[in-house]
């Protein structure tokens, strides 16, 4: 997929599903026997034409290295293929991942030497089926900064337990887990779950990043 670039969030510690994250991250608890939950989010870019994906790792993430490895050595330098794990290494300052937000800044510099226009900013952890040429070709399409995938919920499914967006038509806003919802304009039972697929124009990124080093 031309000029395009997937990073891969895998850091997490998945607290919520010990034990079985106490020797591994979330992204690497096994599903279905052989795979893991991260092959679902690997499984999406290939199948959508996307082959340049680097992942980002922190937390107890060996097996996972491991797993990537052996499993999705798709590498090609002739043909700029590849998928690579990058670990945390504190490449601005003292300090380790903060969040998704804080883990894209301190790789930035990944993005600019693929020299590509677009970032794919996905979950490592989530188990769906999703053809991310759709998103690129919409995002594209409206010429947008930043374009957010969504699906709709039941309200009672989500409050106290999904992330959500509340959006107008000039903007959306993103609420973490919160127990009072408002629903979407369009049916009052449902609410928009964020899927954590975010696709950002470089030059969004970049003027980001310089906005907040002048603040």
């Amino acid at each position: 997929m031309d000029g395009l670039l997937a990073i891969v969030m895998a850091g997490g510690a998945g607290e919520r599903l010990q034990p079985l994250t106490r020797e591994r991250a979330k992204a690497a608890v096994p599903f279905g026997g052989k795979f893991r939950l991260i092959d679902f989010t690997l499984s999406n870019c290939v199948n959508s034409g996307l082959r340049q994906i680097y992942i980002l790792t922190q937390y107890r993430s060996e097996s996972l290295h491991r797993h990537v490895q052996d499993g999705w050595s798709i590498s090609s330098a002739g043909l700029g293929d590849f998928i690579y794990c990058v670990p945390a290494q504190q490449k601005l300052g003292f300090e380790w991942y903060r969040g998704t937000a804080d883990a894209v800044r301190q790789n930035l510099n990944l993005a600019q030497r693929a020299g590509v226009d677009d970032v794919l900013i996905l979950s490592g952890d989530h188990i769906y089926k999703m053809n991310y040429r759709q998103l690129m070709t919409y995002h594209r399409s409206k010429k947008a900064s930043l374009t957010i995938s969504a699906i709709r919920v039941k309200k009672e499914q989500a409050a106290g337990s999904l992330g959500v967006m509340e959006i107008d038509p000039d903007m959306a806003d993103y609420n973490h887990v919160v127990a009072e919802l408002k629903t979407t304009v369009s049916c009052l039972e449902y609410v928009l779950q964020q899927l954590k697929s975010r696709e950002f124009s470089i030059k969004a990124m970049l003027d980001y990043q310089k906005f907040l080093a002048g603040a």
